[in-house]
């Protein structure tokens, strides 16, 4: 696990964008999502957010998502900076808008995150993707 972890934030562009599918299906179950976080794999996917290749930045936000299922991960993951980067993704392709409102949606059941959701304006940007679709 900590070689993906590792070339999520230090391979290749390529490496990265497969890394960070791979942390992605690993996240689907609680004891890969239990080992990413022992191995400290949140940061480099919350770093891989402002990557310049839209899989990373998916990947990334797809792995924060399944990640961000477990309450106790909710609040890691906010901390971790996670919020504005995927506030920003709302503005991008149809792909990453579905895997940072997953991601959102996720971190959002935690109360404890509510007020930083609320101060990124992700309300606003949801309403306002709303309209533009009709």
């Amino acid at each position: 696990m900590k070689a993906i972890v590792d070339q999520c934030h230090n391979g290749t562009e390529v490496a990265q964008e497969h890394a960070a599918a791979t942390l992605r299906n690993v996240a689907r179950t609680n004891i890969g999502r239990l080992k990413l976080v022992e191995e400290k794999g949140v940061p480099p996917l919350v770093a891989a957010l402002h990557s310049s290749s839209r899989k990373h930045r998916e990947g990334a936000a797809s792995a924060l998502a399944n990640v961000a299922l477990l309450p106790r991960y909710q609040v890691l993951v906010a901390n971790e900076g996670a919020i504005p980067p995927l506030v920003a993704m709302l503005h991008q392709s149809n792909a990453e808008q579905e895997e940072a409102a997953a991601a959102i949606a996720n971190i959002g059941v935690s109360i404890k995150n509510q007020p930083k959701l609320i101060a990124a304006k992700v309300i606003p940007r949801f309403f306002s993707k709303e309209r533009n679709l009709a």
